[in-house]
């Protein structure tokens, strides 16, 4: 690639920048995963936040991770399947399940739903809310389908943890 700045030109390889930037082997590891699921979900990576955009078929998986956020998931997942899963590729998994397992009916809820929840939410009760947030229908579907996925492909999903070095 080339690439003038004030009068300065630069030259450089991309594949070198591949190593320089860990994010980028991140992001690269996790789309392979996620096409081994579904290869036409597109894979994004920023912010802090998992999200997905199901008539687009892209999920984003964040830079940075949410401590708290990680830890009420953590604790829904282990009191709901009895499962005690890494976080981060509950995440991934979550936001790929709510793609293979949409329901245009169940989405249509889970609207309903979390806009009744946000009409009387407050920081106080964020733990109570989050909880209700993952038991709407589609969220609760959406990890049903990922951690029934992590438990019959655990080797594949526990070297992606490896590999990217987030091994809570």
């Amino acid at each position: 690639m080339e690439l003038t700045i004030n009068n300065t030109y630069f030259n450089w390889d991309l594949d070198l920048l591949k190593d320089v930037f860990p994010t980028h082997k991140i992001h690269q590891l996790v789309k392979d995963f996620v096409h081994s699921i579904d290869p036409e979900i597109k894979v994004h990576m920023s912010g802090d936040e998992f999200y997905c955009i199901i008539s687009e078929k892209i999920i984003n998986v964040p830079f940075v991770s949410d401590p708290e956020g990680d830890r009420l998931f953590h604790d829904f997942v282990l009191d709901k399947f009895g499962k005690s899963i890494n976080p981060y590729i509950m995440g991934v998994l979550h936001e790929v399940f709510h793609i293979v397992t949409y329901d245009e009916n169940l989405d249509k809820d889970r609207d309903i739903l979390y806009f009744m929840l946000q009409l009387d939410f407050n920081e106080e009760r964020y733990e109570e809310f989050t909880r209700m947030y993952f038991s709407i229908p589609s969220e609760f579907a959406a990890t049903e389908g990922a951690v029934n996925y992590y438990l019959s492909h655990k080797e594949q999903c526990d070297n992606l943890i490896k590999e990217i070095g987030y091994e809570a």
